[in-house]
């Protein structure tokens, strides 16, 4: 699966961010298509499984690493859903901070009918063939209010990682939140192409896919 077919929504308590973390030992955690990134400049060494600075992977877990206490969840839209956090509300030399967020994958399904739903069985349900014939790949949906919803619900189960009445517990911080298509972000930042992101639920068609119905049109 490409970058163009994963969907993330992340917030601070400072709003919307782009799914990156870092702590103040260096601790780097990135949502990353439908799992986490880990990565520590220091720990890292050749040889391994990992590009320069990754040093781990992960899918779901209850995690401690050096100054970061990472929370992962599988959900909707056979998605990753995670809570970071680092410092403590009662250290002022260590402050707390966090970040909540998610990623997915954004196409629809289809089901035998052809009707259009959203399904937890992820890509392996992106495409399949009837009579020989392939369906078209689903509409883009990206993170559906079902997402939204799952992931506030873990925030609530998770509520003792966080301060009292901490922003991500109340309704004003969610009702900025902005989802994108994480291969949208990267065109956006190589090419100087122009915010793509929306509000969870109201996705349309991604770059890459509008770069190939101009790619076919002209040929």
């Amino acid at each position: 699966m490409a970058l163009s077919d994963y969907d993330t929504l992340a917030l601070t308590v400072d709003g919307p961010c782009d799914g990156k973390f870092v702590s103040p030992l260096g601790v780097e955690v990135v949502v990353y298509k439908n799992w986490l990134y880990v990565r520590d400049p220091v720990a890292w060494r050749p040889g391994g499984p990992f590009i320069q600075s990754t040093v781990m992977q992960i899918s779901e877990a209850d995690l401690y690493y050096l100054d970061v206490c990472i929370r992962a969840r599988r959900g909707p839209q056979s998605g990753v859903y995670t809570l970071v956090t680092t410092g403590s509300n009662y250290a002022a030399d260590r402050p707390f901070r966090a970040m909540v967020g998610c990623g997915v994958v954004g196409h629809a399904t289809t089901d035998r009918d052809g009707e259009v739903i959203i399904s937890r069985a992820g890509i392996r349900g992106l495409v399949y063939e009837s009579d020989g014939a392939p369906y078209e790949r689903p509409p883009y949906v990206g993170v559906s209010a079902e997402c939204v919803a799952f992931m506030r619900e873990m925030v609530a189960d998770l509520a003792v990682d966080l301060p009292d009445e901490h922003p991500f517990l109340s309704d004003e911080l969610w009702a900025g939140a902005r989802r994108f298509n994480q291969g949208d972000a990267f065109f956006e930042e190589h090419l100087g192409l122009e915010d793509q992101s929306t509000s969870p639920g109201a996705a349309s068609d991604t770059l890459a896919s509008q770069f190939l119905r101009t790619d076919e049109s002209e040929n």
